[in-house]
């Protein structure tokens, strides 16, 4: 089994995340291969190579044409649940977006919902 620890004192971006683990090894074939099986109709993965602030990085941009500014929970846990993903996983990803919730909703003052 590989772990990995991230130190985000300062928070991460989705395509910065997704480009790490691609740096570390993930396949693109598996990242293309989830979100094909997600319930995301015309979802698109570009994955490719840039230089931050003098620093080589890998970027990975999700594009869904029918995208929102933002989702709410439920529909996060719909397109899981819907997802074909391995139940293992499934139940990691909606625990994490379950707490991520949470902790939006404390900041902004609001409910999870």
């Amino acid at each position: 089994m590989n772990i990995a620890y991230l130190d985000c004192f300062s928070g991460v971006s989705g395509d910065m995340l997704l480009g790490a683990l691609v740096d570390t090894g993930v396949p693109e074939a598996y990242l293309r291969e989830v979100l094909i099986g997600l319930p995301l109709h015309g979802a698109t993965l570009t994955i490719d190579q840039q230089t931050v602030q003098g620093f080589a990085a890998t970027r990975v941009q999700v594009a869904c044409p029918l995208s929102h500014d933002h989702r709410h929970l439920a529909e996060i846990n719909k397109i899981l649940e819907n997802g074909g993903l391995k139940p293992s996983i499934r139940d990691k990803a909606l625990a994490v977006f379950t707490r991520l919730a949470a902790a939006e909703a404390a900041v902004h003052g609001t409910t999870v919902d």
